[in-house]
């Protein structure tokens, strides 16, 4: 018998063979391991089954937390470095209004903000 593939590929041709396939102890263990690994693996995955509804949930949770976050973060922003800023770069020759500022704040991130909160709170039917 020849060492020699019985295919082209190099794959074992099972049907044409007539040596038996013969693997060692270790070779064995660690298949029967492997697939007993998988296995467990499979039970997990069917025991956690995907639910579309919780899903939507939570990025919708998240996207409306990541807007809240983004906007108190900007107008401490605001609040903390307008009158920092007036303090150290300008002399009393018109300083930065909080007031002003504000409201350009609100009025360009309020309306994504708004509409961000009322689908996260809309209901689902």
């Amino acid at each position: 018998m020849s060492d020699k593939p019985s295919t082209e590929k190099g794959g074992a041709d099972i049907t044409s063979s007539s040596r038996p396939i013969v693997i060692s102890s270790d070779t064995y263990m660690q298949s029967l391991e492997r697939v007993s690994r998988l296995s467990q693996l499979g039970k997990r995955v069917k025991e956690e089954k995907f639910d579309p509804k919780k899903h939507k949930d939570t990025k919708r949770a998240h996207i409306a937390m990541v807007f809240v976050y983004g906007y108190m973060l900007i107008v401490a922003i605001v609040i903390i470095g307008a009158p920092l800023f007036n303090a150290a770069f300008t002399n009393s020759k018109e300083p930065l209004d909080v007031e002003r500022i504000l409201a350009q704040v609100g009025s360009l991130i309020g309306a994504p903000l708004g509409f961000v909160i009322g689908y996260y709170f809309k209901e689902d039917k």
